[in-house]
């Protein structure tokens, strides 16, 4: 088996020198919530994070290891405090001034030099110290000297508060605690996740409670990530907590938008953390899988066959880490037994092993795994390869979850048969209607055949009919609802009617459904019915208007024909009296003003004669123009209709789906 430290020997260097020379790293932030009030923000935890050029990022527990090694914890530490002091005056205008708290390791505070450069940086900036809370995290072997102790009694004077943070799953010493100059116990996830698994965790963490009421120390549970595990902590009293349950860490620009989570419905958060099943019986390892990944995924760590089978049973895991060679058994023999009874989809596997043979890949292939990842690998590249295979299994699980949402479109729609039919035939039978009678008779045909019963009113401008389901006209009392109730809406619920309303048709149903179901649909339908029943009616008008202007327009063009002919047989008349009357004035051709006069007064008189006997040109004209302007006006009428109700039906959309 490989241990642990081989990976950890092979880290590479590379991983942090961005992090120092070009300020590569960056701080995330979670929330803090009172249990007692989940919606009640009572601090904030930084995170520091190194990002990769290829935008991956990676949690201390990739490049701590390299830190130290490279004995640059000091300078880490002071990178540490100053980000977080910094952020302090953008957090102060967001109103996030809670308490801030810092994960230090323990090392720094033994050194006297080092904590004088800590302290000269928080006195220095704006940020109170009393705003910030230096986590300390102890091992069961963990021996704290005396100049550790008295650099954390420095930061107390200071006006810093300290929390103890307790990581393992085992019982820590109480009397090295009871010595610490501490304000709170921290719970880890370690210990929270086995609380319904493990009588042991249950146990531990009473005793740490029973602790800190001796102590008169706040207690807070980290890592929750259910509202099971809610549920027990509060009734055991722990006061705070923390956890992708509640919000999970961002970057400090963030912190305004996200808003707090009611639990109830958190876990159905579709960015809620993949459940990551780790079978490994290499404790260092498995260990070290977990510090890498526990930051992104709810991790499940166990060393056999029968536990993993258990847990996925239980907690139904979507991404499977399995090595290959076991003590007791084999990893392939692990996936054989899920894919036998569970539906692939809903999970994806990796193989690990040391044995990076062709049969041990051909094997992993057939075993339904995803991905072999070889032992030894880089931190970088199993961080990375892991994380690929998770963003495959969420597009996947997506694509499925699409797949089935069709499939259950296309069942739902096939039920429905039958109904669409009936608003086809519908359709077709208002479409060959022509006037008022037939529409109606067509929507009491169909919502007959679903056993409601209804009444219809149509506008016109001047006119106004209605029909009830007898086809009789409605009674006065009905038509004063149907005023009444014309601008409330499309759609206007009141007892057991409903009014559908359009601009120039309203139809009243008298009996909806009592069902919830039943009575959504018929909302959604009878939307369609008005609008279908309105665009008709609105052709109907728009032809009646053209027929009467067509109508008019033949009378006026035959009147002007009429008045045409009369007025070319008038001047043919007029020309010959004309030259009548002068051939007979011929012997008085030696004109004198009497003369002039009278032959004047001959023209005036054929003139008056044509005007008596003629349809005024001007009259004929007028009447043409003012047809031409009905039917201008009426035109733009249904287009401003039109205009209306796309509009209403834009606003529809949100009232009636």
């Amino acid at each position: 088996m490989d241990n642990s430290k081989t990976i950890r020997a092979n880290l590479d260097e590379s991983i942090v020198k961005n992090f120092f020379n070009e300020n590569d790293f960056f701080l995330t932030y979670q929330r803090k919530v009172s249990l007692v009030d989940n919606s009640e923000t009572v601090g904030l935890e930084a995170f520091l994070r190194l990002r990769q050029e290829d935008k991956t990022v990676f949690s201390p527990a990739a490049f701590l290891p390299v830190v130290e090694r490279m004995g640059l914890i000091p300078e880490l530490t002071e990178l540490l405090i100053t980000q977080v002091t910094k952020d302090w005056d953008l957090l102060s205008l967001m109103g996030l001034e809670q308490t801030v708290a810092v994960n230090i390791d323990t090392s720094v505070f033994a050194d006297p030099e080092v904590m004088s450069r800590l302290i000269g940086i928080i006195k220095e900036s704006n940020m109170p110290p009393s705003k910030l809370s230096i986590d300390i995290i102890i091992g069961q072997e963990t021996v704290l000297s005396p100049e550790a102790i008295t650099g954390l009694e420095r930061l107390r004077m200071l006006g810093a508060n300290l929390s103890l943070d307790i990581v393992s799953g085992s019982q820590l010493n109480t009397k090295q605690i009871e010595n610490l100059p501490i304000d709170e116990i921290k719970i880890g996830r370690t210990l929270i996740c086995n609380i319904f698994e493990a009588n042991s965790s249950k146990s531990i963490i009473k005793d740490y409670l029973d602790l800190s009421r001796r102590m008169g120390l706040s207690i807070s549970a980290i890592g929750i990530e259910n509202n099971d595990e809610v549920d027990w902590l509060t009734n055991y009293g722990v006061d705070f907590g923390q956890g992708y349950l509640f919000g999970q860490p961002v970057e400090i620009d963030q912190l305004p938008n996200q808003e707090s989570r009611n639990i109830v419905d958190a876990e159905n958060d579709e960015n809620f953390r993949l459940k990551v099943l780790i079978v490994e019986d290499d404790v260092e390892y498995g260990n070290l899988m977990v510090d890498l990944l526990s930051e992104h995924y709810e991790i499940f760590l166990t060393n056999n066959e029968t536990d993993a089978l258990e847990i996925f049973s239980h907690d139904k895991p979507e991404i499977l880490l399995l090595d290959v060679n076991l003590k007791d058994s084999y990893g392939f023999n692990i996936a054989n037994s899920i894919n036998e009874n569970n539906d692939e989809s809903e999970y994806s596997i990796i193989f690990v092993s040391g044995d990076n043979s062709q049969e041990n890949q051909i094997k992993s292939y057939e075993s339904g795994g995803v991905a072999f990842i070889p032992k030894p690998i880089s931190i970088v590249d199993l961080v990375t390869r892991i994380n690929r295979v998770a963003a495959l299994h969420k597009k996947r699980k997506e694509t499925y979850k699409k797949i089935k949402d069709t499939e259950s479109m296309a069942f739902q729609s096939m039920r429905e048969a039958s109904h669409y039919g009936d608003i086809v035939q519908f359709m077709k039978e208002i479409s060959i209607g022509s006037d008022e009678p037939s529409i109606s008779r067509a929507l009491f045909k169909y919502m007959g055949n679903r056993g409601l019963s209804c009444s219809i009113v149509f506008r016109d401008k001047e006119h106004t009919c209605s029909f009830d389901h007898q086809e009789l006209s409605c009674c006065p009392t009905e038509l004063n609802v149907f005023e009444l109730l014309h601008d409330k809406g499309r759609l206007y619920e009141f007892g057991h009617r409903l009014m559908v309303n359009d601009h120039h048709i309203s139809f009243l149903v008298k009996n909806m459904p009592t069902d919830e179901v039943e009575k959504g649909q018929a909302r959604d339908y009878v939307a369609v019915l008005i609008e279908c029943m309105e665009s008709r009616y609105m052709s109907i008008l728009q032809n009646r208007v053209l027929a009467e202007v067509v109508n008019d327009l033949s009378d006026l063009t035959q009147e002007a024909i009429t008045s045409i002919e009369n007025a070319n047989k008038n001047k043919l008349s007029m020309i010959d009296k004309f030259s009548e009357d002068i051939a007979l004035s011929f012997h008085i051709l030696d004109l004198n003003d009497e003369q002039e006069q009278h032959l004047k007064n001959i023209i005036d008189g054929m003139l008056n004669a044509k005007e008596h006997d003629e349809i005024s040109t001007d009259d004929i004209v007028d009447r043409i123009s003012a047809a031409t302007n009905l039917l201008s006006a009426t035109l733009a009428e249904i287009k401003v209709a039109e205009s209306e109700t796309l509009e209403d039906e834009s606003c529809d959309a949100i009232e009636l789906f």
